[in-house]
C-alpha cells in the first residue's frame, strides 16, 4: 500500500497468522511532504463493521491547502465490513462553508448499532464554536440530521456514555 494512506490492518492469529490491509483514505502529495491534511478522530466497531472517523482536506483543495495552510476540512466516517473488508464512506461536507473549520470527529458508542459522531465548528473570529453531532448506525450510515449543542465545547478527551447520557470534559 501507498505510505500516504490511512490503512486499517486486520490480523488473525492461529496456526497460520494472516494479515489484511484496507485502504481507508488516500492522502495526496509527494512521499516526503509533511502536510497530510488529515486528522483521525477515533476508531470503534459494531457487530458487523469497523468504524473510523477523521477530518480531511478535499483532494481537490489539497495543493492550495498545503501551500497556504488553509485547513478547511470535511468530516469522514468510513465503515469497513468485518467479513468482506469492503469500506464505505459517509461524508459531512464543509467545503461549501468557507472559513468554517472542524475539529477531529469523535465516535461515541451508544450500543452495537448506534454511535454519536461529535465535532466542533469554529471560525477565525470564533475560536470556540458550537459542538455538532449526528447519529451513525453500525454500518457507518448517518441516521439523524445534524444536532447542535450550543455553548458546549469539546476537549481532546474521548466522550463516553455514563448513566445513559453522552458526557465529555470541557476545556478551553
Amino acid at each position: 500500500t501507498d505510505p500516504r494512506n490511512i490503512v486499517l490492518q486486520k490480523k488473525s492469529h492461529g496456526t497460520a497468522s494472516k494479515q489484511a490491509k484496507v485502504n481507508i483514505h488516500t492522502i495526496p502529495g509527494e512521499l516526503d511532504s509533511l502536510f497530510t491534511g488529515v486528522t483521525i478522530g477515533s476508531v470503534s466497531q459494531s457487530d458487523t463493521h469497523y468504524l473510523v472517523s477523521y477530518n480531511a482536506v478535499s483532494a481537490l483543495h489539497y495543493m492550495v491547502s498545503a501551500d497556504v495552510g488553509i485547513t478547511n476540512r470535511n468530516i469522514h466516517v468510513v465503515a469497513v465490513d468485518k467479513q468482506t473488508l469492503k469500506p464505505t464512506l459517509a461524508l459531512e461536507d464543509y467545503f461549501l462553508k468557507p472559513n468554517v473549520f472542524v475539529t477531529p470527529p469523535k465516535l461515541v458508542k451508544i450500543n452495537d448499532d448506534k454511535f454519536l459522531l461529535l465535532w466542533q465548528e469554529y471560525t477565525y473570529k470564533q475560536m470556540y464554536g458550537h459542538v455538532q453531532g449526528r447519529y451513525v448506525n453500525g454500518k457507518g450510515e448517518f441516521i439523524s440530521e445534524r444536532i447542535a449543542y450550543p455553548n458546549a465545547h469539546l476537549s481532546v478527551t474521548q466522550p463516553v456514555v455514563f448513566n445513559d447520557e453522552v458526557v465529555w470534559n470541557e476545556s478551553l
